[in-house]
């Protein structure tokens, strides 16, 4: 049965045969002849020959039956591999196994090339390799999906995504029509009740900063939503909620598919077709000794330019002049850093290296950032030192790199405000109930808008004794500062991914601001009407000093 190809369809069908003899070898009836079908979503169907329904299989003569068997599926789209089970009973009693494999109907929306083209490729004139082919596209179809994590067939449905932000969203790939509708949950029960308007709620764009489908020569498709000016923003998720809170209706894939691609698939399906005559990659021996095979490197280069960095890990983006390789945060961040010659991250055997960046740093400061960081390694490697004593080498270190990052991008690095110390007593007012500690008898604004970005962005929650760790590590610093000692020590049980200062007088809900008050100067997380300050909604009474764009690594 493996040898013939079947297709998804209900005018497709498998004729399935079974022949049963006595213990001399004569054919023989059984007493009872069923045969078994189950499907590749595990349905299974009893057929049986003058029983109960369905009662088809057919006596062709003594011994030998047959029985016909719809190649559709009854969960459709569940197409793979079906099996049979001949069982006879009574007089001759025997049980015959076997398979059989269903492709997709619509070979031409599943793979990315032909039966016909790899016969012409590989000089077939005949059928009695069908099968073979059909396995080896499929297979080599999957694998430049899987590589490239991302598919350019078109698949039209609903998509649901979690926002990380208020006002942009990373969406797989979406192609142009005007089939595409978007719809929110802002309450977080599951009913995507608030239908967004293209163009007047929301715009989509083909990349970060990128608004047109040739930019690189190659018809591209969306990969971000943005939203516009019209009042309404992304919505917040929370824990015990729904957190895919944007229902995206459309084509999924790509325009056309790029000519690299069918032709990467031939190479490799070809590769795998071929692999069956040398068993443990050796394809033979010559007078030279043993004949190997090798990997196709020209393979991994068609499908460098399009390997899907957001998704693939260990890759940052796969085009060295993609403007998310030149992304860099006003401290420094864990994604797309760019330092000069420095090579950033590999996909296969394709090292992609960041353009050089011109330094605004002049020699004399980059004399005293290198010796402030000599001074902080020596501290750290020098005698056994106390807590207090390492959180502040910690402090100094974060400090200079800082500095470092800030002048390397062209920014003034931001200045250092020092938050009011606390009372020579606050250790003597801690309010302890079953072990925990009251956070309001610390300075620690920081450490709880923190906190709090951490829930609204993960649902992670972080404990009380979480927060004071932080504020002992970092020891009274900077917001820049305790957000470079989150990105390295972690709050709640997540670290922080990246973190950029931008302009205070943006209003975007989701920032963490420094913001004067009256009673000085304070730390919380901006909401929409307000803000957010130790778990409470509060008007915004004071002027911000200082926000901060941060996103988390479980985010």
């Amino acid at each position: 049965m493996t040898s013939a190809v079947y297709y998804d369809s209900p005018n497709e069908l498998a004729l399935l045969s079974v022949s049963f003899a006595d213990a001399s070898g004569n054919p023989a009836d059984p007493t009872t002849v069923s045969c078994v079908i189950t499907e590749p979503a595990g349905i299974k169907v009893t057929h049986t020959y003058a029983g109960t329904a369905p009662a088809d299989i057919i006596k062709v003569m003594t011994g030998k039956y047959t029985l016909s068997v719809v190649c559709s599926p009854s969960v459709a789209g569940v197409d793979g591999l079906w099996g049979y089970e001949w069982i006879g009973t009574g007089v001759v009693s025997d049980v015959q196994p076997g398979t059989w494999r269903v492709l997709p109907e619509a070979v031409s929306q599943v793979f990315y090339v032909g039966l016909d083209e790899m016969k012409d490729r590989l000089g077939i004139t005949d059928n009695s390799e069908d099968y073979a082919l059909r396995t080896s596209i499929a297979a080599a179809t999957g694998w430049i999906n899987s590589y490239c994590n991302r598919h350019f067939n078109r698949i039209t449905e609903a998509r649901t995504y979690q926002p990380t932000n208020v006002w942009t969203l990373d969406i797989d790939d979406l192609v142009d029509d005007p089939s595409i509708t978007m719809s929110v949950d802002m309450t977080g029960t599951g009913t995507y009740d608030q239908a967004w308007t293209r163009g007047t709620d929301y715009v989509l764009r083909y990349g970060p900063r990128q608004f047109s489908p040739n930019f690189d020569g190659i018809p591209r498709p969306f990969r971000q939503l943005q939203v516009v000016q019209s009042g309404k923003w992304l919505p917040y998720t929370w824990p015990y909620s729904h957190l895919d809170r944007v229902r995206i209706f459309g084509p999924w894939g790509w325009p056309s598919i790029p000519w690299q691609v069918p032709e990467a698939c031939r190479i490799l399906s070809a590769d795998i077709f071929k692999s069956k005559d040398a068993p443990f990659g050796i394809a033979g021996v010559s007078d030279l000794g043993v004949t190997r095979v090798q990997a196709n490197p020209l393979l991994v280069e068609m499908l460098h330019p399009f390997v899907n960095g957001r998704r693939k890990v260990g890759v940052l983006d796969v085009r060295p002049d993609h403007p998310e390789l030149l992304r860099t945060g006003a401290h420094g961040h864990s994604r797309g850093r760019v330092r000069q010659g420095r090579v950033l991250r590999r996909a296969g055997p394709v090292t992609v290296t960041a353009v050089q960046k011109i330094s605004h740093i002049t020699p004399k400061q980059r004399a005293a950032d290198a010796a402030n960081l000599r001074k902080a390694r020596a501290a750290l490697k020098g005698r056994p030192r106390t807590a207090k004593q390492k959180a502040a080498s910690r402090r100094n270190l974060a400090v200079a790199r800082s500095a470092q990052h800030a002048r390397a991008s062209g920014k003034t690095p931001a200045v250092r405000k020092k938050p009011a110390a606390p009372a020579p007593d606050t250790w003597t007012r801690y309010d302890v109930r079953q072990g925990e500690v009251s956070l309001h008898a610390l300075p620690v604004c920081g450490p709880v808008a923190l906190a709090e970005h951490l829930l609204a962005a993960t649902g992670a929650v972080a404990s009380a004794s979480d927060i004071i760790a932080l504020w002992q590590a970092t020891d009274g610093t900077t917001l820049g500062e305790l957000f470079e000692a989150a990105r390295e020590l972690g709050l709640g049980g997540e670290k922080l991914a990246y973190f950029e200062q931008c302009n205070p007088d943006c209003g975007a809900p989701g920032l963490v601001y420094g913001i004067r008050l009256g009673r000085g100067y304070h730390a919380a997380l901006a909401a929409p009407g307000g803000m957010i300050s130790w778990c409470r909604f509060l008007p915004r009474d004071g002027t911000p000093e200082e926000a901060w764009w941060l996103e988390w690594e479980g985010g």
